[in-house]
């Protein structure tokens, strides 16, 4: 129905985690060819939200009850977002291979996940998580490595790196960016309906998404057979 919808009706899925400023940046230094084409990329979210904090609670769960229940979990409900990125950055995505674990009792659906890609050009890309990772912050922090033919873009608590004959550094605060990332997508759907442009996250560009996550499932299930 969202395909059948597509150039009839204004539909904008609110995927805003590509909406970070950190990401928006990368995407210029890309899109730019200032470190050359990717050659390899990784990006990851590791949390401690599903470990028992000082109280004895685990924050995951305090925050957003309803994960207790919740079955798919980590791939549908966090890293969605990772793969969202993942896919406008590096373009069309196919995967290759894909791991799932429950790692907490406390909650029914998955908690850690390794989801390996390829991209049209063969080039590997891995996007992983784990929401029971000791010494890692309740609220996840994006990681993101980039090795491309002339530098490498890397992104680690907050700052922004480019290594090689040309180098940058910004700095990004964790809670701005967050907030920033809901105020920018708001702005780009009120800017496209405004001038009547396509919107970035259209339906059909969620689709390919949302394909990539029952894939990491199918997968998963698949090597969980054998």
């Amino acid at each position: 129905m969202v395909a059948e919808a597509a150039g009839k009706i204004p539909l904008m899925v609110h995927e805003n985690w590509r909406f970070r400023p950190y990401f928006r940046r990368v995407k210029e230094w890309l899109d730019s060819g200032v470190a050359g084409a990717p050659l390899q990329y990784r990006l990851t979210l590791y949390s401690s939200s599903l470990l028992p904090d000082a109280n004895g609670r685990l924050p995951a769960r305090e925050r957003q009850p309803f994960m207790r229940t919740e079955a798919p979990l980590l791939v549908a409900e966090s890293l969605i977002h990772q793969l969202d990125v993942t896919r406008w950055l590096m373009g069309p995505l196919d995967i290759r291979a894909a791991y799932i674990a429950r790692t907490c009792a406390e909650v029914a659906g998955e908690t850690a996940a390794s989801i390996f890609m390829e991209t049209a050009d063969g080039r590997p890309v891995l996007v992983e998580g784990n929401m029971s990772a000791a010494g890692e912050a309740p609220r996840a922090r994006d990681r993101l490595k980039i090795v491309c033919e002339r530098g490498v873009i890397d992104l680690k608590d907050g700052v922004l790196s480019l290594s090689g004959p040309e180098t940058r550094t910004e700095t990004f605060d964790f809670d701005q960016s967050y907030q920033a990332s809901f105020d920018a997508a708001v702005q780009h759907f009120v800017d496209c309906l405004a001038g009547g442009e396509p919107f970035e996250t259209d339906g059909p560009d969620n689709l390919a998404t949302l394909k990539l996550v029952e894939d990491t499932y199918a997968f998963a299930a698949r090597a969980a057979r054998k």
